[in-house]
């Protein structure tokens, strides 16, 4: 739910699934939600950035396949490319996404489920949606004039 409020592009299944996490994510609590959230939506972005299907994506939470990715990347492009370089280059990409929406008219109040989702149980758990709009901002904290500047949080 989280992913699906606050995706740039709009309430997006590829964009940041995190339904492979159950091993070590309660999906019922919201403890971790933002952070986990903020991480696979930067992900995603790195494999459409690279031109990745999300399929072949999954195995680059090896890290050691992740670091055959860059050096890959290096063989083909040139330079240095490190996984926090990547995960840079999403944050770039959030940001700048972010900022056509927000010339194109949208908010953060646009950032948000309908009103059912925080009223009515979903079954089986019975769980709402329960997340602050204070929560929801925390989920992609970057801004295009970080972007700009390099000053990632």
């Amino acid at each position: 739910g989280v992913t699906q409020a606050t995706c740039p592009m709009g309430a997006d299944h590829t964009a940041g699934n995190s339904l492979g996490t159950v091993d070590f994510m309660d999906p019922t609590s919201k403890e971790g939600q933002v952070e986990l959230s903020t991480t696979m939506q930067k992900e995603m972005v790195v494999a459409d950035n690279m031109g990745i299907c999300i399929f072949a994506s999954f195995c680059l939470a090896d890290p050691k396949v992740a670091e055959d990715f860059c050096e890959m990347l290096a063989a083909r492009y040139g330079g240095e490319w490190t996984w926090d370089k990547l995960m840079k280059s999403a944050e770039e990409t959030l940001a700048l996404e972010k900022e056509f929406n927000k010339k194109a008219g949208f908010s953060k109040d646009d950032d948000r489920l309908p009103e059912f989702f925080y009223n009515e149980p979903l079954p089986p758990f019975d769980t709402t949606f329960d997340f602050t709009p204070e929560d929801m901002e925390r989920v992609l904290p970057f801004q295009v004039e970080d972007a700009k500047h390099g000053n990632y949080r």
